[in-house]
């Protein structure tokens, strides 16, 4: 297993990333033998456990290359489908199937995951097991790749590392899976330098996957190393591709996983009274001017490039119902007089409309959690209606968007949830609709309701 702690100091050029430790340990999985289940039922959140035996007798199973092929295929439509700049590129992993001949280590990753993926999509016990067992044996060639000094900043480690994040959202080998994964390859991005991203598969990783990578750090609750102009710029130098309005939408949240520790430690000094009251009133007045000039640049961010998009505007909108495909039904209060109704679904003028609101609506929900400004905080009923306008968008995005791209959307749902109360009807939505995805896409992350992605100081679950 990947236990991701942080890596040598970025200043020697040559070092090496001794912060990895590949580990085997059996690990419970639903669907397989209980005689591979773990007595603790859960992992360390700094670990990733799987068991090289996991698959038992099931895993007997040895496709051809022409079979292995029909998979990888499968999984990189799934994974990385063909669209364009109005639903988000998501040509990655589909780039990086591309070059798995020139590397064995892309290789053996794309055989594990598309083996694991098409088994658990067609519920083919033996096909999936097959390609969990080659599971560790990637993770130990990955560790090696890790631990060297060149090869750790390739393309064919990026690629992998990233692989292995698909793998964890299918299966869910523990707990803690996605987020050390996530955690280990933005500690990877962080390790190869802003100028090692302008190009190739390279680029498209980095910049396709960037809410991931700062999505870590407000989880974390700690500064992102892409609160940098370098970060924010020299990705794009080259022009391989353009920054859109995701991406300057990105280039605010990056600040927030900062301010979020800054009050985690106020909070801290307050209970172990070690900040005299002069102190704690200035660093707490410096927050609250942070956060009010963050916000305040959110909402221009909106007036910008989200009021007048060219597309269009979001509109509200009842969808016709297909009785062989029914999606859960949203029920919210009004505010107003406190009676359940049902609003229509938010539809969009295209997909990265609809995902670049929901990040937005879930940072800025983060961000109201240490708002506790005397004037000019964000109300609850506006926080209220953040986490609404991401239920109300759900439905817009699992019908239009191809393959699994829903799992763009998996930190902003999760954000969504523990803004609603426990017992409410919005809750009871939220979870058809994450048992829901598990079941068509064949993602267990899902099923689990996600709590690794809670950015709330302590993570509960």
């Amino acid at each position: 297993m990947l236990t991701p702690s942080s890596f040598d100091d970025k200043e020697d050029e040559e070092s090496t990333l001794e912060g990895w430790h590949l580990v085997r340990a059996r690990q419970s999985n639903a669907g397989f033998s209980d005689s591979h289940s773990s007595s603790s039922g859960s992992s360390s959140t700094e670990s990733i456990t799987v068991d090289e035996d996991w698959g038992g007798p099931l895993s007997r199973f040895a496709p051809q290359k022409p079979m292995l092929d029909l998979f990888i295929q499968r999984f990189v439509d799934a994974f990385s489908p063909e669209v364009d700049a109005s639903s988000g590129h998501a040509g990655a992993l589909r780039a990086g199937a591309d070059i798995r001949m020139f590397s064995p280590l892309i290789s053996s990753a794309y055989d594990a995951v598309s083996l694991t993926f098409f088994g658990r999509s067609v519920k083919d016990t033996r096909i999936e097991a097959a390609g969990i067992k080659l599971y560790p044996k990637v993770l130990r060639s990955l560790q090696e790749a890790l631990l060297d000094p060149e090869r750790s900043r390739s393309e064919a480690t990026l690629v992998t590392v990233t692989l292995l994040l698909a793998f964890e959202s299918i299966e869910r080998t523990s707990d803690a899976g996605v987020l050390a994964h996530v955690r280990g390859a933005a500690q990877l991005i962080q390790h190869r330098g802003p100028e090692n991203h302008v190009q190739g598969v390279e680029h498209l990783l980095f910049t396709e996957l960037r809410p991931y990578w700062v999505g870590v750090s407000l989880v974390d609750r700690k500064p992102s190393f892409m609160d940098t102009d370098a970060w924010k710029n020299i990705p794009w130098s080259l022009g391989t591709t353009t920054k859109d309005l995701l991406h300057y939408l990105i280039d605010l949240v990056v600040e927030i996983p900062a301010l979020l520790g800054e009050y985690d430690d106020l909070v801290a000094g307050q209970e172990s009274q070690l900040l005299g009251k002069g102190e704690y009133r200035a660093k707490q007045a410096r927050l609250w001017n942070a956060v009010g000039d963050l916000t305040q640049r959110f909402e221009r961010w909106k007036r910008k490039h989200v009021d007048n998009y060219h597309r269009g505007r979001v509109k509200e909108m009842t969808i016709s119902q297909n009785p062989a495909d029914p999606f859960p039904v949203f029920r919210c209060r009004d505010l107003r007089t406190m009676k359940i109704i049902e609003p229509p679904s938010l539809v969009y003028p295209d997909l990265r409309l609809l995902q670049t609101m929901c990040f937005y609506y879930a940072t800025r929900l983060i961000l109201s959690t240490i708002d506790d400004r005397p004037e000019g905080a964000v109300s609850m009923p506006e926080k209220y209606q953040f986490a609404c306008n991401i239920a109300r968008s759900l439905e817009d995005y699992l019908r239009r968007a191809p393959g699994n791209m829903i799992n763009r959307l998996a930190f902003a749902t999760r954000v969504a949830w523990e803004a609603f109360p426990p017992d409410g009807p919005e809750r009871e939505f939220m979870a058809q609709v994450f048992n829901l995805v598990e079941k068509r896409h064949s993602l267990r992350l899902w099923g689990s309701f996600m709590p690794e992605l809670s950015a709330r100081a302590g993570s509960p679950p």
